[in-house]
């Protein structure tokens, strides 16, 4: 979905408005395994995610910033988000204190992404009113995600915390490696593996 068409279900804006914010969202395009944010860089911009996959993590066991990751690595790191299209992504703390970023963001499938600056987000809140409200939209939208992924983690059972994420986003868990979605749902993915195939056979004797 492109950024218009997502605002225009959010907010009933002007057509200025709209050629408006065409011109300050860039247009960016990333392949798979391209770094969006490093560790210890400033996040400066937010990203509409109008395709692709795009993953926050960060390392916990291991200082190693290696570009190649295998799921024997999902143990030495915690995944903070994976998101498709239609979700807004930008690392929260570093972008508003201006810290370095304590996560990284990385590519999981080619992304096509609108972004806007920092200092032109600023800008526009200061200036215009309307454009305002309809970034208050973005903040709304991150803080949902918010909610929803730590009522993810409240669950104490991983075929629970399974059962929420393909819920919220339906058929993301088929586009991506299983470690990944391990790591998300703080689980082991031979842990996962398990719950899958506990889940598989409980629908096949309910259907049987």
């Amino acid at each position: 979905m492109q950024l218009r068409e997502y605002l225009e279900q959010q907010v009933d804006l002007e057509e200025k408005y709209y050629s408006l914010i065409d011109e300050i969202f860039d247009f960016q395009e990333f392949e798979e395994g391209d770094t969006i944010l490093k560790t210890g860089e400033i996040s400066d911009k937010i990203y509409f995610i109008e395709s692709g996959i795009i993953r926050e993590f960060s390392y916990i066991e291991s200082e190693s910033e290696s570009e190649s990751e295998s799921e024997s690595e999902s143990e030495k790191i915690i995944t903070h988000w994976i998101l498709p299209e239609n979700e807004w992504i930008y690392q929260v703390e570093s972008f508003e204190l201006g810290i370095p970023s304590k996560s990284k963001i990385k590519v999981l499938k080619k992304v096509k992404a609108r972004s806007i600056s920092r200092n032109k987000f600023n800008l526009v809140l200061e200036q215009d009113l309307t454009l305002s409200n309809a970034i208050l939209a973005i903040y709304r939208r991150y803080l949902l995600q918010l909610e929803y992924r730590n009522r993810m983690h409240q669950l104490r059972k991983v075929e629970d915390r399974l059962d929420f994420f393909e819920q919220l986003h339906p058929g993301l868990s088929n586009q991506i490696p299983q470690y990944l979605i391990a790591s998300f749902l703080n689980t082991t993915p031979s842990n996962l593996s398990k719950v899958r195939n506990r889940r598989m056979h409980k629908l096949k004797a309910n259907n049987g």
